[in-house]
C-alpha cells in the first residue's frame, strides 16, 4: 500500500495501516463455501455500498473521531476493491460508459481552465481533492491560489470525455463497482480533508512543530 500515498508522513502512515488491515480482511479465501459467499456478495453488495454513498454524511467529531469515520468508509473501499477484482474476471464487457467522479473532476478542471467556472465553484465540488490525495500534509485544491490551480487545470484544458450515460447498477456489475470505487474515493477524501484542517488547527493552537510528523499514538497524547 505504499503506492497508495507517495512519501507518507508519520500520521498518514496510520491511513495506510487502516487500508492494509482492511484489504487483508477482505482478501478472497479458498474453498467452495468461500467462493459461493464471494459470488453472493458480488451480486448483492453493490446495493449496500450504493446506498451508503448516496446517504453519506460526516458527523461532527474530534480528529480521532474522524479517523474512526475514515475507518468505516475504508472498510467499504476494501470490500468494493475485492468485488471489483472479481467483476473484472467475471465480466467480458469492461467498458465504462457511465460518468464517474474522476471524470467529473477532470471536466471541472477543464471548465476552470477555460474560465467557464470560478475557483469557488470548483472548490465547492472538488476542493477537497489533492495531488497526493490521501496524504494528510498535502494541500487541498481549495488551498491553492487561483494561479496554482490554473496550472493544474491547464493540463486538462483539451480533455474530451463524452460519457453521458447514467448508472444502471444491474446492467454491468464491473461498471457499477468501478463507479462505486470513485464515489467512495470522493467521500473518503471529504473525511481526509476534514482531518487535515483539524490537524492544522491543533498544530496552531498547541504550537506543535509539524503535526504531520507525529505518529497516531503521539497525536492521541497531544490532543488530550
Amino acid at each position: 500500500m505504499r503506492e497508495f500515498i507517495d512519501n507518507p508522513t508519520e500520521i498518514s502512515k496510520h491511513i495506510i495501516d487502516i487500508n492494509k488491515k482492511l484489504s487483508k480482511k477482505y482478501q478472497p479465501q479458498k474453498g467452495i463455501v468461500a467462493g459461493v459467499k464471494l459470488r453472493l456478495n458480488y451480486l448483492q453488495k453493490w446495493e449496500e455500498i450504493y446506498d451508503y454513498c448516496n446517504n453519506f454524511l460526516i458527523e461532527k467529531s474530534s480528529v480521532i473521531g474522524l479517523f474512526t469515520q475514515y475507518k468505516k468508509i475504508a472498510d467499504y473501499i476494501a470490500q468494493n476493491n475485492t468485488l471489483l477484482a472479481y467483476a473484472f474476471l467475471k465480466n467480458k464487457n469492461k467498458k465504462i460508459n457511465v460518468l464517474t467522479k474522476e471524470d467529473e473532476k477532470l471536466l471541472f478542471l477543464k471548465k476552470f481552465a477555460n474560465n467557464q467556472i470560478s475557483k469557488q465553484e470548483f472548490n465547492k465540488k472538488f476542493g477537497h481533492y489533492a495531488l497526493n490525495a490521501f496524504e494528510l500534509s498535502s494541500k487541498r485544491f481549495s488551498e491553492y491560489t487561483n494561479g496554482e490551480l490554473k496550472k493544474i487545470a491547464n493540463l486538462c484544458k483539451d480533455i474530451k470525455i463524452n460519457k453521458i450515460k447514467k448508472l444502471n447498477p444491474k446492467e454491468n456489475l464491473f461498471e457499477t463497482y468501478c463507479y462505486l470505487r470513485e464515489e467512495l474515493k470522493y467521500n473518503s477524501l471529504l473525511i481526509i480533508s476534514k482531518i487535515r484542517f483539524k490537524l492544522l488547527n491543533i498544530q496552531k493552537n498547541k504550537q506543535i512543530n509539524n503535526i504531520f510528523n507525529l505518529s497516531y499514538n503521539k497525536l492521541i497524547k497531544a490532543t488530550k
